[in-house]
């Protein structure tokens, strides 16, 4: 952590679920300890399908770890399209944007036609004020050649990714 703070680097550490580690499964355990940490580069990347799989409230815990938010990922139970209709992703956003939350959404789910397209209409209809810039894969990749650090998961599915930067007013 000192060396991501002096190098003004923020890490962020994701609350996950019993399914995939046996450590940092709930937000609150997950937010206790980067707070116990006391470092503005420390922050917190939220999932809707681990919060899915662990029957974590939604709305409340958004906003009780508003503070240190970073992320917040977007997907349904084994990254379906979010829009399945079985997480309340509409408390989400609204508690997003009560709490004034201006880090990244990542809508992240299977590229399934067509349900990919299903995905993101979802997401243009609960964003529907949002600037899109759409970036082939291959454009993406250029634009990381310089990044200097990134940590992969070890994930091989591919899935598309959509980050946003938020400080939007969205629709709750």
């Amino acid at each position: 952590i000192p060396y991501a703070e002096k190098k003004r680097i923020v890490i962020i550490f994701e609350a996950n679920d019993h399914l995939e580690t046996d450590a940092y499964i709930s937000i609150k355990d997950t937010a206790e300890y980067i707070r116990e940490c006391g470092s503005p580069c420390f922050r917190l990347q939220l999932d809707t399908m681990h919060m899915l799989y662990e029957h974590e409230e939604c709305y409340q815990q958004v906003l009780d770890c508003a503070d240190i938010l970073a992320q917040v990922d977007i997907s349904g139970r084994d990254r379906t399209c979010p829009a399945d209709g079985e997480f309340p992703y509409d408390q989400v956003l609204k508690a997003l944007k009560e709490s004034g939350f201006s880090g990244y959404l990542a809508f992240e789910y299977r590229s399934v036609p067509p349900r990919a397209r299903e995905g993101l209409a979802y997401i243009r209809e609960k964003l529907p004020n949002a600037e899109w810039n759409m970036v082939p894969h291959t454009e993406l990749k250029e634009m990381s050649r310089n990044v200097k650090f990134a940590v992969r998961t070890g994930e091989f599915t591919p899935y598309p990714n959509i980050i946003l930067r938020a400080g939007v007013a969205f629709p709750a």
